[in-house]
């Protein structure tokens, strides 16, 4: 193993043969769906918020089987450009390095009334009066973001 359970050397995962025989990639909705089964989708969430699927008692990161299946090479690293860790709809995901991919979880925003916060995850601490969990928080904070609506009577933006 390569120090994570997700990241594991080419030689200890399936084959494009193997997988493609048994699952495809659906390009309207971005899930994985198994073939032959009355099941379509497959996956869950984890407790991080990332999606994951387990094949022959294998885990993997839902989003490396959704590159793998359209690209035919393990990634190493993989972005979501939209931050939403549920998403995993090919056109949002981009292979690269593991610099380039936390670089975005300090990016600063602002809310509405002025205040600024080094991230998304700063943010998401800082509204701890909401009361809702943090995955919760953090989860609206990065829709307001992405669509441009509000979370918790604010809007949201990236700081310049």
């Amino acid at each position: 193993m390569t120090g994570h359970k997700f990241r594991r050397p080419d030689k200890d995962r399936h084959t494009f043969a193997q997988l493609s025989k048994r699952i495809r990639y659906n390009h309207v909705t971005g899930a994985l769906e198994r073939i032959g089964s009355g099941k379509s989708t497959v996956g869950n969430i984890k407790s991080t918020g990332y999606m994951r699927i387990k094949i022959d008692r294998v885990d993997y990161l839902y989003h490396h089987v959704v590159w793998f299946l359209c690209k035919q090479s393990w990634p190493v690293e993989i972005d979501h450009i939209d931050r939403n860790k549920q998403n995993n709809k090919i056109t949002n995901l981009r292979e690269c390095s593991r610099i380039e991919n936390q670089a975005g979880i300090k990016k600063p925003i602002t809310r509405s009334d002025g205040v600024r916060y080094d991230g998304i995850v700063d943010a998401a601490k800082a509204m701890s009066w909401v009361g809702k969990s943090f995955m919760a928080r953090q989860g609206n904070i990065n829709k307001s973001l992405r669509r441009g609506g509000t979370a918790y009577g604010f809007r949201w933006s990236y700081a310049t």
